[in-house]
């Protein structure tokens, strides 16, 4: 390290910026050092300084002709602020600079920042090293700056913030923003107000000829920032309730930026000329090195946009599901009657799809006809208040990621979680049980009556042996076959989030009352009936008919990859089985009828398990709710499982859980 000061020392006014990268590097630990290397190391530099004034003048006018040759306003401007080009086009960007990282400008300081912490982790270790430190170290080698390099500091500081205050305004003018807030127009509109304010401010200073800023000017323009983020923030907890969309999501974000980096200048500005400037200086330099080092991150620019925008679709799709966790034995019952009239409807559905099998049609005709016949059957069950098992976790996942986020002691949050998981399990058994025992006789009783009209068996032997056959738990693809549709499950059930997010965005009921072939052709009060149905129920239409066109489609894509890509679905595997029983249940024997109830038991495992931890995953990732007590909530689980395990089956006699939750349900929604 002396070394290295040693040479900066000999080349004060060179711009190469290799003896600064060879100064990094040497702080720089290796990756098994602990934290107090790093500190050890950064003290060790601030003794050297210290103890040799030479090193410290070198080091000072070394570093201040890198700066005052280089631009350093796309650093103080752009550096951690999403571009204006929209979130897709910023996505290509980042994937295109990973192939093909653009070339660096020795010029640019923002690209000597990139160049000298030129590794990815590089903002980690910086990280640990504690503000005050930092602080020194700054303090130690800036500690006689030149009157020249002062004022043009000052200058590049006051053209940031105008350059950022002009961009505030027209993000907040845009008209994305316009349709939300429209009274942003308005001439005390806080962009309109907030700009004029800052530029005076910033005219102010620079008139003044001696840095001096007027400290109720400086607190009013704060105050600004601070009502112009409010506005923000509002537009966007309004989205709950007017829906989402990536425009306007992106658009909140990039303005919350450039806020906070105003702020960020504003208060360095304001302590410019003394040691307390350093402190905002060494928190801001440890935030310009995470920026640059995750610049090209699309799972930095995901979870900055699209996790918001989960966050709505997610809690829509809550919304909708919320009635399929039971809590009581009023709840339960009415859940099996559900269940019962989905498997009924879902045992004709396997008579119908095993018609189509037989008409031998081509490969896109069958997977069409397929598809068609379960979106159609799908919407059948939500049109008549029916339920088919597996479809409720994904609706009840972002339900269970709100006791999360509750207000109070971490213990009781997991304490209530595991007691909705309980719920959601009671819930999803007695759907099991309801679809399962309904759809396997009625499908055996179909296929008796068919046999009796007609002559001939609904399946032919071959085909029904093919269906045993694919439900053996290890001897076939079923497991994989019941986790795909477990895929499609959870697919639809952010589909059906979607669809409900973009109703009340696309403010679709409102635009149904006003079209103009419908109001010819519908009297008024059938059009507002049609419209409230659409507000509430297209969510769920869509999610229904996209869950058929997977489920119908897929056995055609595993076919036409040459992959073993199909689906297995609890309920549809009993029907089949059901029907196959008829044709040739005189054939098999015990073990085989076990082995293939084993494996419908095991495809409605998977079809829970997938479908139900993509669908909490997310929901909680949408919420960025940091969930690290894993360990608490199987010991919970463990303990309920112990001392009341046929709560997981059937529904407590009293109503405890429902009283024991009620006022965590109530801070959840406050």
């Amino acid at each position: 390290m002396e070394k290295i000061l040693h040479n900066i020392t000999e080349n004060v006014d060179t711009v190469d910026i290799e003896l600064l990268k060879q100064l990094v590097k040497k702080l720089r630990p290796t990756m098994f050092r602990s934290n107090k290397v790093i500190i050890k190391r950064v003290n060790k530099l601030i003794e050297l300084l210290k103890e040799n004034e030479a090193y410290q003048k070198g080091l000072n006018r070394y570093l201040n002709t890198i700066f005052s040759s280089s631009d350093s306003h796309s650093l103080l401007t752009e550096s951690g602020i999403l571009s204006s080009e929209g979130f897709f086009s910023e996505s290509f960007r980042k994937v295109a600079h990973i192939f093909l990282p653009p070339v660096p400008q020795e010029n640019v300081l923002r690209d000597i920042v990139n160049m000298v912490f030129n590794k990815k982790s590089d903002y980690i270790w910086l990280k640990t090293i504690p503000t005050k430190l930092l602080e020194e170290l700054l303090i130690t080698i800036f500690q006689h700056p030149s009157e020249e390099t002062t004022t043009k500091n000052f200058t590049t500081l006051l053209n940031a913030i105008e350059i950022l205050i002009h961009r505030v305004t027209a993000i907040g003018l845009d008209p994305e923003i316009i349709k939300r807030h429209p009274d942003l127009l308005n001439p005390e509109s806080p962009f309109l107000v907030v700009n004029k304010e800052v530029i005076d401010l910033l005219q102010n200073i620079e008139s003044s000829g001696n840095f001096s800023i007027n400290t109720e000017k400086l607190k009013h323009c704060v105050a600004l920032i601070k009502e112009c983020d409010q506005v923000a923030k509002k537009i966007r907890n309004n989205q709950h309730n007017e829906g989402a969309s990536l425009a306007l999501t992106y658009l909140l974000q990039r303005m919350h930026q450039h806020l906070i980096r105003i702020l960020t200048l504003l208060e360095i500005l304001s302590h410019f000329e003394n040691k307390e400037k350093w402190k905002p200086i060494s928190v801001f330099l440890k935030n310009i090195v995470q920026y640059e080092n995750k610049k090209n991150s699309i799972k930095e620019l995901f979870l900055k946009n699209i996790g918001f925008l989960a966050f709505q679709i997610t809690e829509h799709a809550g919304k909708t599901g919320e009635h399929y966790i039971t809590s009581n034995k009023k709840e339960y019952i009415k859940m099996l009657y559900s269940a019962m009239g989905g498997g009924f409807i879902v045992a004709f559905l396997t008579w119908f799809k095993a018609a189509i099998y037989y008409l031998k049609l081509a490969p896109f005709g069958e997977s069409f006809l397929y598809s068609m016949n379960y979106s159609f059957g799908f919407i059948g069950i939500h049109l008549t208040h029916s339920t088919l098992a597996t479809k409720q976790p994904a609706m009840t996942a972002s339900k269970i990621a709100a006791s999360l986020d509750i207000k109070g002691s971490v213990e009781e949050a997991i304490k209530n979680l595991s007691a909705l998981i309980v719920k959601t399990f009671r819930s999803q058994f007695v759907a099991f049980v309801g679809n399962m025992f309904v759809a396997f006789p009625v499908a055996i009783t179909i296929a008796i009556i068919y046999y009796w009209i007609v002559g001939s068996h609904i399946l032919g032997d071959a085909k029904a042996f093919k269906i045993i056959e694919n439900l053996h738990p290890w001897e076939s693809f079923s497991l994989l076959h019941g986790a795909i549709a477990g895929l499609c499950l959870f697919l639809s059930g952010i589909i059906s989030g979607y669809y409900d997010n973009a109703v009340m965005f696309q403010k679709v009921p409102e635009r149904l009352k006003h079209q103009p072939f419908l109001k010819f052709i519908m009297p008024k009060s059938w059009l507002n009936k049609l419209s409230y149905y659409i507000e509430n129920n297209l969510g769920s239409l869509a999610g229904n008919f996209f869950l058929g066109i997977f489920l119908g489609s897929m056995g055609t894509l595993g076919h036409f990859l040459g992959l073993p890509i199909d689906i297995q679905h609890v309920t549809f595997a009993s029907g089949n089985f059901g029907l196959s029983l008829v044709s040739v249940g005189s054939q098999i024997d015990f073990m085989t009828f076990v082995h293939t109830v084993i494996g419908i038991i095991g495809v409605g495992f998977m079809n829970f398990t997938v479908s139900f931890g993509l669908a909490i995953f997310i929901a909680i990732q949408s919420r960025r709710v940091a969930f690290n007590k894993t360990g608490l909530l199987l010991k919970y689980l463990l303990m309920h499982l112990f001392t009341k395990p046929l709560e997981f089956l059937f529904p407590p006699e009293e109503n405890t859980e429902e009283v024991e939750n009620e006022g965590l349900e109530e801070k959840s929604e406050d």
